[in-house]
């Protein structure tokens, strides 16, 4: 595997209308919560335990939603890598508290929930995968709680 590239497992969290995001404390952006995919474990597995280590809480990787593959400007000095693979679930975390944002334990990363109706007016990166986030949302997602409520 190059060192440019990363591959990652990342999460979709929703509770009363909106969606778990992580904020970068450095240069402030919004980006889905999750992290590296370690040698040997699966992507669900790596996104249970990074979820673990980042709310202390357990969580289960419900249903794959896609793996999006995205590529930064080559030799951006704001990044360590230039290439990702993030694989993408919907995550049911029920311990987890819709109206009270967790503690993160990393300095340079904070959580906040944010309404699935503002989504679209915040900086989310990759910009491409808003895009096909929100569309989820409003289509498949609401689909889904249609049938789960019917």
């Amino acid at each position: 595997m190059q060192k440019d590239i990363h591959v990652l497992s990342r999460a979709v969290i929703i509770k009363d209308g909106k969606l778990l995001m992580c904020i970068n404390s450095t240069v402030p952006f919004y980006f889905l919560p999750g992290g590296h995919i370690e040698h040997g474990e699966s992507a669900a597995y790596a996104l249970e335990r990074e979820l673990e280590e980042e709310l202390g809480l357990v969580c289960t990787a419900q249903r794959f939603l896609g793996c999006f593959e995205y590529n930064f400007i080559p030799n951006n000095p704001d990044k360590c890598h230039s290439h990702e693979y993030n694989f993408i679930y919907l995550v049911d975390a029920p311990d987890l508290d819709g109206n009270r944002a967790p503690q993160s334990p990393e300095d340079h990363t904070n959580f906040a929930w944010v309404s699935i109706t503002a989504l679209q007016d915040v900086d989310f990166k990759p910009q491409a995968l808003k895009k096909v986030l929100i569309e989820w949302l409003e289509t498949d997602y609401a689909r889904a709680l249609v049938t789960v409520i019917e």
